[in-house]
């Protein structure tokens, strides 16, 4: 990790944020989905309904006096850990809840690693990055920062179903 990757940790450790793992389910899942609408996203599958994240994923979140700042939910094997889905207060009109949210995040990562160390897995998959050049450069540095080196995944659809194969065609096509 880089030094504002542990400066950042070490912030949200000293405001007294706290991680706790597999708590705060019904939280998270309406964070979540406040922030599906708020950004307008679509919701393709169930993979993020709250039942299917308390049976299958790990999630970890971050609170500060017993309010939730951010969270993440994870799948695992006993070789990798993937990050799935995150969400987050990063977008509150506050700023010093932005702040914390940002260290929060840092914080969760963290305890990622740990977790995952503790347990004997191999690799932390924190997901999809386009390359420097498509993506948004927050994302990037973030990966960075937290040591991540870039590896090149392929991934394959098949739209099994008409209607769903017009509905993507139409929402690649607008966006």
């Amino acid at each position: 990790m880089d030094r504002n990757a542990h400066r950042n940790i070490k912030k949200a450790e000293s405001n007294g944020i706290t991680v706790k793992i597999n708590q705060n389910h019904e939280e998270f899942y309406n964070m979540y989905m406040d922030h599906i609408k708020s950004k307008k996203h679509i919701k393709w599958y169930d993979i993020a309904s709250s039942e299917s994240i308390k049976k299958y994923g790990t999630l970890f979140t971050a609170e500060k006096d017993s309010k939730i700042l951010s969270g993440g939910v994870f799948l695992e094997d006993e070789d990798n850990i993937v990050y799935l889905i995150a969400s987050s207060y990063r977008y509150s009109p506050d700023k010093e809840t932005r702040t914390s949210v940002g260290n929060a995040t840092y914080m969760i990562q963290w305890e990622v690693i740990k977790y995952a160390k503790a347990k004997g897995i191999k690799e932390y998959n924190l997901g999809p990055c386009m390359s420097e050049e498509q993506s948004i450069d927050t994302l990037v540095q973030f990966k960075k920062g937290l040591g991540c080196k870039e590896t090149i995944h392929y991934n394959y659809y098949k739209d099994y179903n008409n209607l769903l194969k017009i509905v993507r065609f139409i929402y690649r096509y607008i966006r």
